[in-house]
């Protein structure tokens, strides 16, 4: 287990005085929900404390690090929901250290079918904004493809399951989920859209009679309850279940894929059914990866375009 030093240290700040000597006067410390501390095995950090509390639990039950990275993203789905969950997609990078090799799960979402280069005109709002913005969603696919080749599934002795990935994120949205600052903050910068999207107003706005009204920081979310069902199907479906043989079968193959096609049509979307079928996430081999070298032995690796990487790393190659 990692070792923790609870203390909190308070910062120190300098303030030039009338005489130009200098004092350094102590300030204390906000409170946190975190531990400082020095940890021998692993940590978990999130964008949100409850998300990075899974993510840690998941370790403590014996997952390793893909398991938690998993639990923490179905978690972040919710906490950070306006730049991540189902609807969007992701690149995830994993380090093998009993190999010395990166490997890289591609789950982008990308464009539909039927969509072209001149689709949107002259015009960038509807490329932004509305149905036909929307992308064929890779995040499920992607945290399936994860665990199932770099989490516990192909463990005989594993110590979690895939219900234990997904079951917090169910009870979050059974019990009420926190709003954070910047939930709230996000909430508040797309106000009027959530109040004339009929799809979001009632999910995101607590009184519908007013509005550009939305959930504020420290509210508790509960109208998502169809969202938890459906969380609930996939975190019981890892060995195959009324709506599927597994998870990416149950969000791309089933009736369920079937339903959301059938909502963008009506919408006015055109991702269709054939988007879903269509949509496996890549694992990228060691081959595909970028890497570069650096002082005193140090080696980054990072995924393939269209991600930073290659960016990133030369411009800690100029800092080096």
């Amino acid at each position: 287990m990692p070792s923790v030093n609870n203390t909190i240290t308070s910062p120190t700040i300098t303030t030039p005085s009338v005489n130009n000597t200098t004092t350094n006067p102590t300030i204390s410390a906000p409170p946190i929900n975190s531990f400082e501390g020095k940890y021998m095995k692993g940590s978990v950090a999130t964008d949100n404390v409850l998300c990075s509390d899974i993510g840690r639990n998941i370790l403590l039950k014996g997952g390793n690090a893909v398991d938690a990275t998993v639990a923490a993203l179905f978690c972040i789905g919710l906490m950070d929901t306006h730049s991540t969950g189902m609807g969007g997609g992701h690149i995830m990078t994993i380090y093998k250290a009993n190999e010395k090799k990166c490997y890289v799960v591609d789950a982008r979402h990308t464009a539909p079918l039927a969509s072209n280069s001149t689709m949107f005109g002259n015009n960038s709002y509807p490329s932004e904004y509305g149905w036909l913005s929307v992308a064929v969603p890779g995040e499920v696919a992607g945290q399936w493809a994860a665990y199932k080749n770099f989490g516990s599934y192909k463990n005989p002795n594993k110590k979690v399951s895939w219900k234990d990935l997904v079951q917090p994120t169910v009870d979050l949205l059974a019990n009420g989920y926190p709003v954070s600052h910047a939930l709230q903050d996000a909430f508040d910068e797309k106000a009027d859209y959530l109040w004339k999207e009929p799809t979001m107003r009632w999910a995101f706005n607590p009184n519908t009679q007013y509005g550009n009204i939305t959930w504020k920081a420290g509210d508790l979310i509960t109208t998502r309850q169809n969202h938890k069902n459906f969380h609930q199907i996939i975190a019981d479906c890892e060995n195959g279940c009324a709506d599927g043989a597994n998870p990416h079968e149950v969000f791309y193959n089933s009736g369920w894929a079937q339903k959301m096609a059938d909502e963008f049509k009506g919408a006015g979307g055109i991702i269709t059914v054939d988007d879903f079928h269509a949509y496996n996430a890549k694992i990228r081999s060691d081959d595909q990866i970028i890497y570069s070298y650096h002082k005193n032995g140090r080696v980054i690796c990072g995924p393939p375009p269209p991600s930073s990487a290659a960016v990133v790393q030369s411009m800690l190659g100029i800092l080096d």
